[in-house]
């Protein structure tokens, strides 16, 4: 009877500890409304649903690349941080109402498709939604065929005598020649101008943007050369920043698109395993200075995914690319069928030598190949003058 009380105890332990030491919290994420097909300029209102209200919840997007975007962080007293620590956005909105967390599109665009995820960090591990699909429909159309009945300038016919290239001809092709020289070269030349200047101004404005709007820089990579993973490969990623009194957190996509967090380590080097575990049987991680390692000591197919690493700085998520590890494809030649030969037509066919189709043919490529560079030319000008204005907007917003 004396050890009843302690045995009580033990139980209510024992029942409390998955609680505890698991930490799985249920996150649903779903359209407020009911969607059929999405419209572009709609507005777009998400949710999602966890079992705990006094934590913050990011938004995320990837896009059809499978790159990860962060949209905006909601903290548990409703406070709204956006991209670039803004308090406000021209194309979102957020709040939180007790376990909801709701994200809004206020005019859904092509740039705004993709899967898009919510996550929490409690107790430094991330615990993701499942991935919410908003594309817009595919459509497909089909070509009509139309038929014509053969006319007499469909039926060519050859020409008995041999032709000989007239001198005033060959003369004038010269003179194009020249005059399209005259007319390409200076317009590839500005195009190319107009390119190196966009690159330029791209570069300065990512290093002014690292200054004023703490643009971190993050690259993932395999720390040896891979060409081929092998299962039971021991597989050593890295993920390099330039701020290393920050932690990270490393995270698997797996090929369903279900987002999984690995581990953190802190910025002195604390290990955070899922589920709390001190050392894993999967595992290794450490870091380096700026330089965070995650080690797989035996890839199998469980493993297979995209490896992101990420870091959480002012409730604004840094994201990395993702670094792809799979298996090679095995695929099986297939056999050569009596359709994949292909005989050589006896016939000889001959061109219509006539002159007026070949100066149609010459006008025609011509405006193929001026129009689309001169569109590319206004194209890379656009892009110039608008990468400068937020450029400067960017670093009148934020002053050192």
């Amino acid at each position: 009877m004396d050890g009843s009380p302690a045995l009580l105890l033990l139980l209510a332990l024992g029942f409390c500890y998955p609680g505890i030491h698991g930490q799985m919290y249920e996150m649903k994420i779903r359209f407020r409304n009911s969607i059929t097909q999405l419209r572009v300029g709609q507005r777009l209102e998400l949710e999602c649903q966890t079992d705990k209200k006094d934590s913050g919840m990011f938004w995320v997007r990837q896009d059809k690349s499978g790159t990860l975007h962060f949209i905006v962080f909601i903290s548990s007293i409703s406070k709204i941080t956006f991209k670039g620590n803004q308090r406000t956005s021209t194309r979102f909105e957020a709040s939180k109402d007790n376990t909801i967390h709701r994200l809004v599109v206020k005019s859904f665009t092509q740039q705004d498709e993709g899967n898009y995820f919510c996550l929490t960090n409690i107790n430094q591990m991330l615990y993701f939604s499942p991935g919410l699909p908003a594309f817009f429909p595919v459509t497909t159309t089909v070509a009509p065929t139309t038929t014509r009945p053969t006319t007499q300038h469909d039926i060519t016919e050859k020409d008995p005598f041999l032709e000989t290239s007239d001198p005033e001809t060959s003369t004038e092709n010269e003179l194009n020649f020249f005059c399209d020289l005259l007319i390409w070269v200076p317009l590839a030349g500005v195009c190319l101008l107009l390119l190196i200047a966009l690159a330029i101004t791209i570069t300065l404005c990512q290093r002014c943007l690292g200054i004023h709007g703490q643009m971190y820089e993050m690259k993932i990579r395999f720390r040896d050369t891979i060409t081929q993973l092998r299962v039971g490969q021991r597989l050593e990623l890295e993920c390099q920043t330039d701020k290393k009194d920050s932690g990270m957190f490393w995270v698997r996509q797996d090929k369903s698109g279900t987002l999984h967090c690995i581990l953190f380590i802190s910025s002195i080097s604390k290990i955070t395993f899922k589920g709390n575990q001190r050392t894993p049987t999967r595992f290794e991680a450490s870091k380096d200075n700026t330089i965070h390692r995650l080690v797989v000591k035996s890839f199998t197919q469980q493993d297979e995914g995209n490896y992101f690493c990420l870091k959480n700085i002012n409730q604004r998520l840094y994201i990395s690319p993702g670094l792809p590890a799979f298996f090679p494809v095995i695929t099986t030649p297939g056999l050569i069928t009596q359709h994949s030969i292909t005989e050589k037509d006896p016939c000889i066919k001959t061109p219509d030598p006539e002159t007026t189709m070949k100066e149609e043919l010459n006008s025609f490529c011509h405006i193929f190949i001026w129009a689309p560079l001169t569109g590319l030319c206004l194209l890379i000008l656009q892009l110039l003058m608008i990468t400068i204005m937020l450029c400067q907007r960017k670093t009148h917003q934020n002053p050192l």
